[in-house]
């Protein structure tokens, strides 16, 4: 006897059967929804959880001096980066770590803990403490070969080059600005990697090769950097300087063959230096130039027919002009001189009257800026300071900011502005481009631009330039910058003593200086000495600065194969 069963049951039984085909029917179509119509997009993203791409960086381009000796180069480092994902505990990978890389704990911990796929933990390490750190065996953490800068003359010119950071860019110098030619363009390793970021065994993987930067081949000669900066050293100790500098160029192209700051840092380490000590002060700072400015004060009256070398000026130990005094080196003055011998003996009176009185403002602001004061130049490194020269007509008092200026105070240059301006008398009347890049080389070794000298514009006649270099050699042979003669060649030059504002004043610290070049009948060089603060119980630019000129210019002249005249 069959059993019946209740019809509200079956009705039950049924309902259920035909949710749970309708549910089953709903999972096969977004099953295959999921594989046929999505398959391909999560395809997509489970490979790209195991797919990892690392960058390969590109050779940065090399750094030669114009002989071709390389200054800054690529070589292959050892260097350890981590996979913060893969490192189990970051505060005990830092801890370890620490001693190793010489970095704080905390820092490491940070860049292990950040939400990136790679972090760099350090570079430049010694093949021992990269052996110590792989026998670490920590997860995510890894020791591998990439290229690193070295520059094989250690500090030679690196106020010039710059350094690089953690990633090979260019951070100072060259290096940052010719960041875009000299970088490169990275390259990519596409891979597939287990979750703690290992090579998956026949996994898929891809190259994208690096290209390699281009070379810098530049105007510096390195025999004479060297020279420079050796002697530049003996010249800030002798004179108990805070710092120094000095600049050599050629006059007729303005190229730079040597500029150096002293003391200087190392490239190599340069996060151990505070960021002034890589501030190329040749180029970014601007300084009141003193007595060296009388020299194109000098120009514009000879160019502006106001006066001419013989013109005889007063010359007395204190000047009344423009509601104020102008005192000369001299207590008791001279009296009377020829402008020729009052630019040998440097008598800030005879120039504040030339200046002021017989120039003006107007005209003597028009030479100034001629000559590359108050504007950029152009020079090929970072920050380059304008330098100020004073605007006619903004200020009452007029006549004694001009007396001033004429003897270099009140107007502020650059020393490698000064550099040029005077290499401007040198050549002639011409104001140069100053540039320290020659050519850009490919990694080919095709050369992609070849720098050319650019003439600005001219600023004063051949006529005028001589005549103002003839003065400058009595400067030399008689006047205040007896101490830069050199046996065999005739020298041309300037002294400068000037005061240094600080807050707003003139304080007790001086700034020595001499400008000139050699031979003075064919001038071949060009050079500039600054000694910053000098600590002597005397601070004249011809007692410290004249001294480093005429050593550094007498090798220079040597090394670049100029004889010596056996009349001079």
């Amino acid at each position: 006897m069959s059993r019946r069963v209740p019809q509200g049951l079956r009705v039950r039984v049924a309902l259920v059967f035909l949710g749970m085909t309708f549910l089953a029917v709903l999972a096969w179509l977004r099953l295959g929804w999921l594989q046929l119509v999505e398959g391909s997009h999560y395809r997509t993203l489970a490979l790209e959880q195991r797919y990892r791409a690392e960058n390969l960086v590109a050779e940065r381009g090399a750094i030669y001096d114009r002989n071709g000796v390389p200054l800054a180069v690529t070589v292959q480092g050892n260097a350890v980066y981590g996979v913060p994902a893969a490192v189990e505990n970051p505060a005990r990978a830092a801890a370890l770590l620490s001693p190793l890389l010489r970095e704080p704990a905390a820092e490491l911990e940070r860049r292990l803990s950040q939400d990136s796929p790679t972090v760099w933990l350090a570079v430049r390490l010694d093949p021992e403490t990269a052996a110590a750190v792989e026998r670490l065996n920590l997860n995510g953490v890894y020791v591998v070969q990439r290229p690193q800068r070295d520059y094989p003359h250690g500090t030679l010119a690196a106020d010039i080059l710059g350094f690089t950071g953690l990633d090979n860019q260019g951070l100072a110098g060259l290096e940052f600005h010719y960041e875009s030619v000299l970088r490169g363009v990275p390259g990519r390793h596409f891979s597939e990697r287990d979750p703690r970021g290992r090579a998956i065994p026949g996994g898929l993987s891809r190259v994208v090769e690096a290209v390699p930067g281009h070379d810098l081949i530049l105007t510096l000669d390195r025999v004479l950097q060297y020279m420079v900066e050796q002697e530049l050293a003996q010249g800030v100790a002798a004179a108990r300087a805070e710092w120094g500098l000095a600049i050599l160029m050629r006059p007729h192209t303005g190229e730079i063959l040597a500029m150096a700051t002293y003391p200087s840092f190392d490239p190599a380490k340069w996060s151990d230096y505070l960021p002034r000590a890589y501030r190329n002060r040749a180029v970014t700072d601007q300084f009141e130039p003193g007595s060296t400015l009388k020299l194109f004060t000098a120009a514009a009256a000879l160019e502006e027919g106001v006066a001419t070398i013989d013109t005889v000026l007063d010359a007395p130990g204190q000047l009344r002009i423009g509601g104020g005094i102008v005192h000369c080196y001299s207590p008791s003055g001279y009296g009377s001189l020829t402008l020729a011998e009052a630019i040998a003996k440097s008598c800030n009176t005879a120039f504040a009257y030339l200046g002021a009185e017989m120039i003006g403002g107007q005209t003597l602001a028009r030479y100034l800026q001629a000559f590359g004061f108050g504007g950029r130049l152009g020079v090929d490194l970072p920050g380059e300071a304008a330098g100020s020269v004073p605007t006619p007509g903004r200020i009452a008092g007029e006549t004694l900011r001009w007396a001033n200026v004429s003897f270099g105070q009140g107007i502020a240059v650059t020393p490698v502005q000064l550099a040029a301006a005077t290499a401007a008398i040198a050549n002639g009347g011409v104001l140069m481009r100053p540039y320290v890049v020659q050519a850009i080389r490919a990694p080919s070794g095709d050369v992609i631009e070849d720098r050319q000298p650019t003439p600005l514009r001219r600023v004063i006649s051949e006529e005028t330039a001589r005549e103002i270099t003839q003065a400058m050699e009595m400067v030399v042979s008689q006047g205040t910058g007896t101490r830069a003669r050199l046996p065999g060649y005739r020298v041309a030059g300037k002294t400068g003593t000037a005061q240094i504002p600080e807050n707003g004043v003139y304080g007790s610290k001086r700034l020595a200086s001499f400008v000139g070049f050699a031979p003075a009948e064919a001038p071949e060089l060009v050079g500039v000495v600054m000694l910053y603060d000098v600590q002597q119980d005397t601070a004249e630019g011809g007692r410290w600065a004249a001294p480093v000129f005429a050593e550094i210019m007498d090798r220079a002249l040597k090394h670049l194969g100029v004889p010596p005249r056996p009349d001079v």
